[in-house]
């Protein structure tokens, strides 16, 4: 076996170790301390798994099996056990409750002795370890049975084939060599071409740039990453530029990986007056990982008859951020939609952490409109800025949603919702909007970066208006986020700022947005780590123009 041979082997090895790890045992704060060890991994793994001249659909499932693993514990809790015998799925379902209750534990303080929480803590972690291993024990025991030994792996190409329709999956395997893989059902395998393209060097780069000028945008990227990535995508699938008159463009759900994640594949294009974006083409979707996708997919969803109440919360005013004047006006006209729909409309208006968590449950659809912020540290911290403080990612998980059917949609209309800015942890997905997919919401619209707050109000209501008109659906949601945000992109490239240089793009930027504020300390952190990395590649000619583009940041994750 040659050198390349031994190395996609080991590395496969090590992949098939991860479930010894025992992320559910840990804190979501050791889970991240330990993951970071593992970036690129699979990634890796996967493309010398093609090099080795192994199939797409094997490689596909390494890339699948090293990322997301925190997704994976929280989605353990919707997995289906039908397969199951009943006391398979009995003593499953009972060892995995017995885990999420440890992981709720948090140690409080003590009247007098101040080594008492330390202690309660020590004994309830060794207690969640021993609740791990026995589910662990059980999994293993389900999987030993040859009827049931592909249970929580990452699903098959029948599974995503059975749940995807006419839409189309493209995973990008961003490592040192990047490929994307295929999948519809226009085909009965996994398809995988090779992006010469786009190398490590220039998406580094690009990457670096992009989140040095966020909420700037340089032009030039977006015609770089529509020329490396998404307009050979498009050739190879043979998509054409318009389609006949009525119908529907067709959709990607887009799995983007390392630092692509923190790129708008959606807003890809040259932008010199024609128009060759990814916009004309097609629908743009994302997804974390086809595991997220198959449970978004099979989720018992809502349709109107089952969406009775609709949860819309105005943080127009946070102490200590810039006020919003547009948040409230948005959930005001949101609820004159919402309640034109025959739905039970609950206005909450500056409120705390615990009402709004308590009013999640039974909710078909949340809908918040404040500030946001993305922690670059603990990304698990990351949260919707309420009152009394946030709503953190983690408060989310540790709720979940106790319902029967999927809440519909969450409308995250707030600034980094979906931003990564945690560079090693790009492949986990730790951010607010995959904290809404995880936790049942079949939809979820948020944002990339920073955002304008009348551009927030002028997508929400273009989108509930197409729900109200044309009733709840997929496809109704999915397309009114296309076609408001589409109209906006419209605008934009007639606009004086797509003309204006660098200083003038620089000068609108003091109007009211949705920015992200944290403390001095983290800023200093995003400057220095983050958001002015050195770029270590000589081929992008990262010196293009920056302008706005207020209608970039918003996207869609689900089914």
């Amino acid at each position: 076996m040659d050198q390349l041979g031994e190395a996609a082997q080991t590395e496969q090895q090590v992949l098939a170790l991860l479930p010894l790890l025992s992320l559910r045992s840990l804190s979501r704060y050791d889970q991240i301390s330990l993951l970071q060890n593992l970036v690129g991994l699979s990634r890796a793994a996967t493309r010398h798994a093609l090099e080795s001249n192994a199939s797409p659909e094997e490689a596909l499932k390494l890339l699948e099996q090293g990322r997301g693993l925190m997704a994976r514990v929280s989605l353990e809790s919707r997995t289906d056990v039908s397969r199951l015998d009943a006391a398979q799925a009995e003593a499953f379902t009972s060892a995995r409750d017995s885990v999420r209750r440890y992981e709720k534990f948090m140690p409080s303080g003590s009247d007098g002795d101040p080594f008492s929480p330390m202690i309660t803590w020590l004994l309830e972690s060794h207690k969640r370890y021993l609740a791990d291993q026995e589910l662990q024990r059980i999994i293993t025991t389900i999987q030993s049975d040859p009827r049931t030994q592909d249970f929580l792996d990452p699903p098959t190409l029948d599974e995503v084939r059975g749940v995807l329709g006419d839409d189309t999956v493209v995973v990008i395997n961003a490592a040192d060599g990047c490929d994307a893989f295929i999948i519809d059902n226009r085909s009965s395998n996994v398809k995988v071409m090779k992006l010469p393209l786009l190398t490590w060097d220039d998406l580094e780069a690009w990457t670096a740039r992009s989140k040095a000028a966020r909420p700037l945008i340089d032009v030039s990227m977006l015609s770089w990453l529509w020329n490396v990535v998404v307009h050979p995508v498009l050739d190879y699938l043979g998509f054409e530029r318009d389609v006949a008159p009525g119908l529907l463009p067709p959709r990607i759900i887009w799995i983007a990986t390392g630092p692509l994640c923190h790129l708008p594949l959606h807003a890809a294009g040259v932008y010199d007056g024609v128009s060759r974006t990814t916009m004309d083409y097609i629908i743009s979707s994302y997804t974390p990982s086809l595991r997220a996708l198959v449970a978004s997919k099979k989720a018992k969803s809502v349709d109107l008859g089952g969406v009775k109440k609709a949860l819309l919360v105005s943080m127009g005013y946070s102490p200590g951020l810039r006020p919003l004047p547009f948040a409230k006006k948005e959930v005001q006209n949101l609820s004159s939609v919402c309640s034109s729909m025959g739905l039970e409309t609950v206005c909450l208006d500056e409120s705390k952490r615990a009402t709004v968590l308590a009013q999640i449950p039974g909710c078909g659809i949340f809908h918040f409109a404040g500030h946001a912020t993305s922690d670059p540290i603990q990304p698990e911290d990351s949260g919707l800025v309420l009152y009394d403080g946030h709503l953190t990612v983690s408060d989310l998980l540790d709720q979940g949603i106790r319902a029967n059917t999927a809440p519909f949609l969450g409308f995250l209309s707030a600034c980094l919702t979906g931003a990564i800015d945690a560079d090693d942890l790009t492949d986990e997905g730790v951010h607010l909007i995959s904290a809404f997919q995880q936790i049942g919401f079949r939809h979820v619209v948020g944002t990339l970066w920073q955002v304008d707050d009348e551009i927030c109000e002028i997508i929400a209501s273009a989108i509930y208006r197409d729900l109200a008109e044309h009733g709840i659906s997929d496809e109704v949601l999915y397309r009114g986020l296309h076609n408001a945000t589409l109209a906006l992109r419209d605008d934009w490239m007639k606009d004086e700022i797509f003309k204006e240089n660098e200083s003038q793009a620089k000068k609108e930027l003091e109007i009211a947005s949705r920015s992200v504020q944290i403390s001095e300390a983290r800023s200093r952190l995003v400057i220095a780590g983050h958001r002015h990395g050195k770029a270590r590649s000589a081929g992008p000619k990262t010196g293009g123009r920056l302008v706005k583009a207020d209608w970039i940041p918003f996207m869609h994750y689900g089914a």
